[in-house]
């Protein structure tokens, strides 16, 4: 198995998240101001807000201000992955809490179950990082793994797969 996952990339293009709920204070003083890290997680676990590496995340979008149906453009990461990587975390956040980011949810992509060279166009419902369970929140993205360097030039990749479907993670 190491053999076939020595190379791998994935392209990840965050388009859109809709239905963002925030909770306590927050919702009663101001608007979210959404943003969205990815990560590598090979546990399936959301990061936490004490992680230091979220503010400081290498791949993370523009805060989107004042919105819990925020639209993002222009925003499309390049992540190499290592050959025991299995899983990409799209984690959305609320800039606005008092002392670190507050959860809004996250989303995992078993990236490895979709085919290689191919775009993926899909919107996914959140799970709440506290209790693991689906929330009303989405997020939309496009995906794209390469796993051979011939498939590093994503712009002639085949054109973006909406009817298949990588297997979702239930918690």
């Amino acid at each position: 198995q190491r053999l076939g996952n020595v190379f791998g990339f994935v392209v990840i293009r965050i388009r859109a998240a809709q239905n963002l709920t925030t909770r306590g204070f927050n919702k009663l003083v101001a608007p979210a101001e959404p943003f969205v890290t990815i990560s590598i997680s090979d546990d399936q676990k959301p990061l936490s807000s004490s992680d230091t590496s979220i503010a400081d995340s290498a791949f993370r979008t523009d805060v989107a201000k004042g919105c819990v149906d925020p639209k993002w453009e222009d925003e499309e990461f390049f992540v190499p992955v290592e050959w025991y990587n299995s899983h990409l975390q799209l984690h959305v956040w609320d800039s606005q809490a008092h002392k670190e980011p507050m959860s809004l949810g996250f989303h995992n992509i078993a990236f490895r179950s979709l085919r290689p060279g191919v775009w993926y166009q899909r919107s996914e419902r959140l799970a709440s990082a506290k209790k693991g369970a689906e929330t009303q929140s989405a997020i939309e993205f496009e995906v794209f793994f390469a796993d051979e360097i011939r498939q590093l030039d994503w712009a002639d990749a085949e054109p973006h797969a909406t009817a298949a479907r990588a297997p979702a993670l239930t918690f």
